[in-house]
């Protein structure tokens, strides 16, 4: 019988197990055992059939294999699951699973009552902090500090098969991480039944891919007319007729068909979250880098329309945005695979009519953002290069004083928004 594998990309589960299976485990970790394999068991997937009498392994707080006729590991610890049911934790989206019980204070209104499960402070003196706050607006509250691991209501709700909850707090402002991770003693609480597209096809790609006899548009070097291209460990390592492989190489029949170099897209706003920080004039310190999103749909269609490479800009909202992103689209692959090696920095400039926000309504009381002019515009690039370059006159003079070994120097305060602008007029 095949192996079988339930396709779940990039989804944590959980196993469910009887409470003295979960007590196997907990024993094991205890004595360093990294392998285990539950056997004879009957398996629930999430998708394909049910497997009778399966077996599941698990190596280093993974599951490396699911289904019929799995022979354990010689080093694993073997766990007889004959008569009971394995099946992928069930996860609570939304409880207050873990918290105390609420208690009742008078409504800072006056009428009715306002729930809360914050501790509050015996005395809370004036100018403390929150202690013009009404109850229950408390941002300095974690949750993960009110969650208690050993409660009944946690035990029940493992019994029953959930592993995975996400603790909101029942009433009031709260800030923190608010997840539970505690439902599973075991190392069994969150596991990859599988792995994602993007693992499996770094793995399942051979070294080398040969695509044979295609029409290639060289850009520089005219079209060559039935011609290979060889890609050895994701570079080109040879065009011409008749390229010869190791057996192993994936061959693409291209007869018919055309390849040419990945298009760049030199001004592009795809797999951003943000596009503009709007609110100031001068935003060099914001960076596209933190809002990539790399499991945006357009970085599929533009891979399907041949764009391989992204100069991902802020927007044009201020008359100087954030810092530039130079990526290679990877669609499937973790974020830090997109960043293009050694690309040159950039940052947004804009004038003309965005960055005076013609577009954006007057609103009655609301004062508009500076500038709102053309000449503002052009005001306010010219004042931040001269605060740019005075700033950077202030390290260069500073980093003169140490050389000449003076003594109790005090280093000039670090400007997020000016340092940018230094390595535009540095030329980097």
């Amino acid at each position: 019988m095949p192996l079988v594998r339930p396709q779940l990309p990039a989804v944590l589960i959980a196993l469910s197990l009887f409470t003295f299976v979960i007590n196997h485990f907990a024993t094991a970790q205890r004595k360093g055992i990294d392998t285990y394999a539950i056997t004879n068991e009957r398996i629930v997937p999430v998708s394909g059939p049910v497997i009778e009498h399966g077996a599941i392994v698990i190596r280093n707080g993974l599951i490396a294999a699911v289904g019929a006729n799995i022979t354990a590991p010689a080093d694993a610890r073997i766990i007889d699951g004959s008569a009971l049911t394995v099946y992928p934790g069930l996860f609570d989206s939304y409880t207050s699973l873990g918290l105390p019980e609420p208690a009742l204070s008078p409504s800072p209104s006056g009428g009715g009552f306002f729930q809360t499960v914050a501790r509050q402070p015996a005395a809370n003196p004036a100018g403390a902090p929150n202690s013009t706050q009404p109850v229950g607006l408390q941002p300095e509250v974690m949750v993960d500090d009110l969650i208690k691991p050993g409660g009944a209501d946690i035990e029940s709700s493992r019994n029953v098969g959930i592993t995975t909850a996400l603790t909101v707090p029942r009433t009031g402002i709260w800030m923190g991480q608010l997840v539970s991770r505690l439902l599973l003693i075991s190392t069994v609480c969150a596991l990859p039944l599988n792995m994602t597209r993007g693992q499996k096809t770094m793995e399942q790609n051979p070294v080398e891919t040969l695509i044979r006899n295609a029409t290639v548009l060289t850009i520089t070097q005219g079209k060559l007319e039935n011609t290979d291209v060889l890609i050895r460990k994701s570079k080109i390592a040879a065009v011409g007729k008749n390229l010869r492989v190791s057996a192993g190489a994936r061959v693409i029949d291209a007869t018919g068909k055309f390849v040419m170099p990945g298009i760049i897209d030199c001004h592009s706003h795809s797999m951003l979250d943000a596009i503009n920080e709007g609110t100031l004039a001068v935003t060099s310190m914001a960076r596209t880098r933190d809002v990539l999103n790399p499991t945006d749909v357009d970085l599929y269609r533009e891979l399907a329309g041949g764009v391989t490479t992204l100069n991902v800009l802020h927007g044009s909202a201020n008359p100087i945005g954030g810092l530039n992103t130079v990526v290679k689209i990877k669609y499937g692959r973790p974020l830090a695979d997109f960043i293009f090696p050694g690309a040159m920095p950039g940052i947004k400039l804009a004038l003309g009519e965005n960055p005076k926000r013609s577009s954006s309504p007057t609103l009655p009381g609301v004062q508009r953002r500076y500038p709102n002019t053309r000449m503002g515009v052009e005001e306010v690039i010219r004042d931040a290069f001269t605060r740019g370059r005075d700033y950077k006159k202030t390290w260069e003079e500073y980093r003169a004083a140490v050389e000449r070994g003076d003594k109790n120097l005090i280093p000039p305060r670090r400007d997020l928004q000016l340092e940018p602008l230094v390595e535009v007029l540095e030329g980097n």
